[in-house]
């Protein structure tokens, strides 16, 4: 996994991910998806990541077998992957197409499973599309695994 500590950075968990390495993030099946989820709001979110920047890091944890797991930022993670993919389909601020692929950048913690699956919760309930059904999946998991 190519992770790139961020120059400067006030701690030492800041990362910028590499174009090629973006794949082998792991999505954590225990970790709600978005089931509802469509090509054209990923796309929607592609845009914005490509004309603005990204302007959230996405949170990742190293699972039990020492590989890097998405625990928030599932769909900044697809966006870029998109982006990456068609990169002369996305505009950058100035209206130019972009010319090549996008790192990621990341925030790795020091998280179990738990507070994982607590930490994606929350980041979903913040969320204004919220689909009932994703978000009673993911509290089941989180209480029929530690309550």
């Amino acid at each position: 996994m190519a992770a790139k500590k961020i120059e400067g950075a006030s701690s030492t968990v800041a990362y910028t991910i590499h174009p090629d390495s973006i794949p082998e993030l792991v999505r954590d099946s225990n970790v709600s998806r978005h089931t509802h989820e469509t090509d054209e709001s990923i796309r929607e979110l592609a845009d914005s990541i490509a004309a603005q920047g990204q302007l959230q890091d996405i949170l990742l944890r190293y699972n039990s077998e020492k590989r890097l797991t998405i625990v928030a930022g599932y769909r900044r993670t697809r966006a870029v992957e998109m982006i990456n993919d068609f990169p002369g389909d996305f505009k950058d601020a100035e209206g130019n197409a972009l010319t090549g692929p996008i790192s990621l950048r990341a925030r790795i913690m020091n998280v179990t499973e738990r507070e994982a699956l607590e930490m994606n919760l929350e980041e979903n309930l913040r969320r204004r599309d919220l689909n009932a059904v994703d978000l009673a999946r993911a509290a089941r998991t989180l209480i029929d695994r530690y309550e």
